[in-house]
């Protein structure tokens, strides 16, 4: 185990203990973070073609998929698998952590590997890849007013746990770009729950305890 300073690039600090091991003899694999490389994003191309297989069963016409992205890999993974079914559905991340182009850019680069990993025969278009980096807030896993809202309203509501990281940085972008009609009312959008509803205990001073009096 490998102590490294708060702030320090992840990335190259996990490339300088695989080239340290490397030297050593040794035969390091380096799991991106998120697991977000071609490899791991396959979990999300199966992801895409279960969402393109239940709305053909439904009947239903989809628009967009809406879902947080961070570490890259489930964008990436959506769009690859999209791109091989030659679907028209639109997929937007809403950014937890970096600034659009950088985003878009990391995206891009990895839905170009998945594809090629899935062997897709034509390149992902750069157009596929959507980032709205609006909604990031004071910075990565720091929680504002407004995902705090999406986290209470959601659960109120449908019963649906999300988290201050992702899902719910992502639900208060979706519902902003709703309330500035960024989609028409005939859109039909697919909000992509990525999980991690235990961070919420890391986080239990923004959301009071309400008692119902009868």
């Amino acid at each position: 185990m490998v102590f490294r300073p708060r702030g320090d690039d992840m990335q190259r600090a996990m490339q300088e203990v695989a080239a340290s091991l490397e030297s050593a003899g040794e035969h390091p694999y380096i799991i991106p973070g998120g697991g977000s490389n071609a490899l791991g994003s396959l979990g999300y191309v199966a992801c895409a073609d279960e969402i393109v297989q239940q709305a053909k069963t439904a009947q239903l016409r989809l628009d967009y998929i809406v879902h947080p992205t961070g570490s890259g890999g489930t964008q990436a993974g959506l769009i690859a698998g999209l791109h091989r079914t030659q679907s028209d559905i639109r997929v937007l991340g809403i950014s937890v952590k970096a600034p659009r182009e950088h985003q878009e850019n990391h995206v891009h680069a990895l839905a170009r590997a998945t594809a090629e990993l899935i062997k897709c025969t034509q390149d992902v278009d750069k157009k596929a890849v959507e980032v709205n980096s609006d909604y990031v807030g004071p910075g990565y896993g720091q929680a504002n007013a407004a995902t705090v809202e999406a986290v209470e309203l959601v659960a109120r509501l449908e019963g649906i746990v999300l988290d201050p990281v992702y899902t719910g940085k992502a639900m208060a972008g979706l519902i902003d770009l709703i309330r500035l009609k960024r989609f028409s009312q005939k859109d039909v959008v697919v909000f992509l729950h990525t999980g991690g509803a235990p961070a919420l205990f890391g986080y239990r001073e923004l959301f009071q305890l309400r008692k119902t009096v009868s």
